[in-house]
């Protein structure tokens, strides 16, 4: 969506056909299904092993790598030709709908954010200072949908700060949405002040996003870690179920907190099994009703059985679950067929666990593997089994496989999960929802030498590129069209019924438009507007458009 954008900006800039595909073929690499050697769990220690391991980071830095690169020239194409008159920084929002966010970046001591747009100082906060470097932390407000919005950065007097975390002694604090409750191992519980209950089960063994450290109580003979001697380790009716020691943390200093205008952040160090570190940062959004759970791991290998889990024992008496998929939704244990699989669940933005008086949305931004009502005990069950309760687990880490797996996972890792509850929420709400958690807003920093400053044609401070009036119909993709002149457009319908909406380009003249299949084959023509044109999609449908268009800057 970003590089569309800035080709559609810039005649000038190359869309990075090329580059994109590379990092493609670096991705499909690194997560086919030959994870590893074939003596990944018998020799883990072996040059095989450890090589091919090497060899699959490899190919996850260099996408990673192609994507910041691709990414960082498409923001500068976007903001060359604005009028900065200095130092300014972007903000690109790749969703079809305007959003409100979080973004963070590096400014010299002694200087100040402007809204170009507006003109008005944008308020920031000093998280940390270094090397005459401010790390800053503020609001993009109103980012158009698929589009940006632009900050110069002025002289100004030196701010007060870095605002630091600090010892409390406090149990509880509260904003406009959320009371939370805690003792010196994490949330005790959540207090929803709209609805007037609470979020997450008391009665839970498990306190809201506890880390949980589990091993068997009876492991593999010693040197044979191909053994199956257990359900768990492979789907087989003549073994016998394993018995799992759950373990959850311990404080290892008190806990922590830092107050703004913007946020309450709770930090709690605490410990567990083979993890010596866990610093656990708790946020409640002072903006949006919304809490963040933030958890940086130091773990140690273990070649012993084992897995990791974070538990959301949410408070929803007799609860409908569900949770969303590539182009819809499931209800675990209802809409699914016999021999499915029901030990876990790959997650794609959102679960919501709701019953008639509320709902709860959940997002796993980071690991994407779920158990719902309990954690993994390979029972393997051979028909629909429906939720027992609303407990939901982030199963973040096992080596339970066998095959050509690593035998070990050892290291520092991050995982942050979202909350929010309402009395209900759409389809399409939590759709947005999702997408806005798993989609952060991107920034750079646009020196003032790399400006296009004697382009005939300046761009605005403020702009959207693509917008779509039907909160049901949203943006999966923009690109260069593969096998026509133009553009190719992904959409998707979230809502389940049938969706109209209207496909607006407020930076272009709109040529002509077409409805494809997904290889761009057997395409329609559409009636279309100056910069404008209605499209149609049945319940859950991704439809593929090509479109022509002649901006101003050709």
């Amino acid at each position: 969506n970003l590089n569309t954008a800035a080709a559609w900006a810039n005649v000038d800039f190359r869309y990075p056909s090329g580059d994109i595909k590379h990092i493609w073929e670096h991705r499909q690499l690194y997560t086919e299904h030959t994870w590893d050697s074939f003596l990944a769990t018998l020799a883990p220690s072996s040059g095989q092993s450890v090589g091919q391991l090497a060899e699959k980071e490899n190919e996850a830095r260099a996408a990673n790598l192609g994507i910041e690169a691709v990414e960082r020239r498409a923001l500068d194409s976007l903001a060359a030709r604005v009028n900065f008159e200095g130092d300014g920084l972007i903000v690109f929002n790749p969703l079809s709908w305007q959003r409100t966010g979080t973004v963070e970046t590096e400014i010299s001591d002694g200087r100040k954010l402007v809204d170009l747009s507006t003109k008005t100082e944008v308020p920031f906060e000093v998280l940390s200072r270094a090397d005459g470097l401010q790390r800053i932390r503020f609001e993009a407000r109103d980012v158009p949908a698929v589009g940006y919005r632009t900050y110069r950065v002025e002289n100004a007097e030196a701010k007060a700060g870095p605002l630091l975390f600090q010892p409390t002694r406090d149990h509880s604090v509260e904003n406009a949405y959320y009371r939370v409750t805690w003792d010196d191992q994490g949330l005790v519980n959540v207090y929803d002040t709209d609805l007037k209950r609470v979020n997450f089960n008391t009665a839970s063994t498990s306190k809201p996003g506890q880390y949980l450290y589990v091993t068997l109580a009876s492991q593999p003979p010693e040197g044979n870690q191909k053994a199956l001697n257990m359900q768990i380790l492979e789907n087989n009716p003549v073994l016998p179920l394993a018995k799992l020691n759950v373990v959850g943390t311990k404080p290892i200093r008190p806990r922590e907190i830092r107050q703004s205008p913007d946020r309450v952040e709770i930090r709690f160090y605490l410990k567990a099994p083979f993890t010596p570190s866990i610093i656990e940062t708790v946020m409640l959004d002072n903006h949006r009703k919304l809490l963040e759970f933030d958890n940086q791991v130091r773990k140690q290998k273990n070649l012993n059985k084992e897995a990791v889990y974070f538990a959301f024992p949410f408070d929803v008496s007799q609860p409908e679950v569900s949770y969303e998929t590539q182009n819809g939704w499931v209800r675990p244990g209802v809409d699914q067929l016999p021999g499915a699989d029901q030990e876990w669940y790959a997650v794609q933005r959102w679960v919501q666990v709701r019953n008639q008086q509320m709902s709860i949305a959940w997002s796993p931004l980071d690991s994407p593997l779920v158990t719902f009502g309990d954690l993994n005990r390979g029972v393997w069950p051979d028909r629909p089994v429906v939720p027992k309760n609303a407990d939901v687990f982030a199963y973040v880490m096992n080596n339970y496989w066998w095959t050509n797996y690593a035998a070990a996972q050892g290291g520092s890792f991050r995982f942050r999960f979202f909350v929010t509850s309402a009395t209900s929420h759409s389809p399409a709400q939590l759709a947005q929802w999702g997408a806005d958690r798993m989609t952060p807003l991107e920034l750079d920093q646009i020196p003032e030498i790399s400006l296009d400053l004697n382009a005939k044609i300046k761009t605005p401070a403020v702009a959207s590129f693509l917008k779509i009036d039907n909160p049901a119909t949203q943006l999966v993709s923009m690109r260069k069209a593969r096998k026509h002149k133009g553009w190719e457009i992904r959409l998707r319908e979230v809502g389940g019924k049938l969706q109209t909406g209207r496909l607006s380009f407020p930076q272009a003249n709109l040529q002509g438009a077409m409805k494809c299949d997904g290889a761009e084959n057997r395409c329609q023509a559409l009636v279309v507007g100056k910069d404008s044109v209605e499209v149609s999609l049945h319940p859950f449908e991704v439809a593929t458009f090509v479109v022509q268009l002649m901006t101003d800057r050709e």
